[in-house]
């Protein structure tokens, strides 16, 4: 399939994908009906100085994001190596990569940015991750400013979450996430966005928030396989509110990011590239299950993010709201609940010697995807007085 004979094509997908990024991002804009949050004209020097304090992490993973070497093979070998195997036989050619079943947004994109670049440049592809990591933290404020939290409060939470992903204290110098070739800041960004868009529908209850969430979600299906599973996990939360979905066919657009992947799929069986899906190795067993479980909780307990979602349980229990929780918090927490479920069983099907040699880089990885709906949870039923109102 010869997709770059001109640069017209290129472009327009590049629009495309760009137009698919400011809608994601075109929320952080006031609205009319929120309350003011921004930063006003009486605001303190020392107010406004504390908020760019809190910002500098933020710029730091960024200029890490594009400057900082890709050491990640799995990164290369699977989403950049796709795209200059695209640019190069100017078509979908998958004879000479792997896992070629995973839905290509990604790969697709950077291929694209070759294109137009005329030649394969890494560069474009870092910036782009870059700024894809931008607006998941853009998105995670927005969400917490929907729940009515402030961004006294918002900033240092969003900023703390980053940073336990970004930077496990256990490893020094182990820096995994947010600054490889990998797919997961496209994955975090339309994930997040999903999210915040539903949380705009919860809170306003107009139709174009929902349809919003639609299109982010194909985006989201399209990013990565776990984007895939992603769309199916909000689709099952939104059943646990559905008395309050009065339109029902903006459902449909939610089931394009499940359709889309699967028919990718199938296209990628009967043109012969299934070559390898090397996640499914060996027929699972309750040993094997226990040996999973017992890996995942030792891995858990050495990693600072997992021990943060341990910490905060304890005091949301503690000092959390008591009260019943609201929609957008059952959303929220069954969302979050079944992303985690997914992260312990998913790797069910390696064997044993793969387990224990890959799970201490693959949960943790797979646990953040859980974190921004966890966090939007926690923060409402802890950030909030009981009179609050949070959506």
């Amino acid at each position: 399939m010869d997709l770059f004979a001109d640069r017209r094509g290129a472009v327009y997908f590049f629009r495309f994908f760009v137009l698919l990024i400011l809608s994601g991002i075109v929320i952080i804009i006031p609205r009319k009906n929120q309350k003011a949050v921004y930063i006003s004209r009486g605001d303190s020097r020392l107010s406004l100085l504390i908020r760019m304090i809190w910002l500098i992490p933020v710029a730091i993973i960024f200029l890490f994001t594009i400057y900082y070497p890709v050491g990640d093979w799995d990164g290369m070998s699977h989403w950049i190596m796709k795209s200059k195997v695209m640019y190069y036989y100017q078509g979908l050619n998958f004879e000479y990569t792997h896992h070629n079943v995973y839905p290509i947004l990604w790969p697709l994109n950077v291929a694209v940015q070759f294109v137009l670049a005329g030649g394969m440049f890494d560069v474009p592809a870092k910036w782009t991750s870059g700024a894809l990591f931008l607006v998941f933290f853009a998105q995670l404020v927005e969400g917490l400013r929907i729940l009515n939290i402030t961004l006294r409060k918002a900033l240092p939470v969003a900023v703390l979450l980053i940073l336990v992903a970004f930077q496990d204290i256990f490893k020094v110098y182990y820096m995994k996430n947010f600054i490889n070739a990998n797919a997961e800041n496209i994955f975090l960004a339309f994930l997040t966005a999903t999210v915040v868009m539903l949380l705009l529908w919860f809170r306003d209850g107009k139709l174009r928030s929902l349809v919003l969430a639609g299109v982010m979600s194909v985006g989201l299906g399209l990013a990565k396989f776990e984007g895939w599973v992603a769309v199916i996990c909000i689709l099952i939360s939104l059943f646990m509110v559905r008395n309050k979905i009065r339109e029902k066919w903006p459902l449909l657009i939610f089931l394009l990011g499940i359709l889309l992947p699967l028919l990718w799929a199938v296209w990628i069986q009967t043109h012969g590239f299934l070559h390898n899906f090397s996640h499914y190795t060996d027929a699972p067993t309750l040993r094997k299950l226990i040996f999973l479980l017992k890996t995942e909780f030792l891995v858990s307990v050495r990693h600072n993010m997992t021990i943060l979602f341990y910490a905060s349980i304890v005091y949301m229990l503690l000092f959390g709201k008591k009260g019943p929780l609201i929609d957008s918090e059952k959303f929220l927490i069954v969302l979050s609940g079944l992303l985690i479920g997914f992260d312990c069983f998913v790797n069910i099907s390696l064997t044993p010697e793969q387990i224990s040699r890959g799970i201490p880089e693959a949960f943790p990885r797979l646990f953040l995807h859980a974190m921004p709906s966890y966090f939007l949870f926690w923060s409402s039923r802890c950030l909030i007085d009981s009179r609050g109102q949070n959506g």
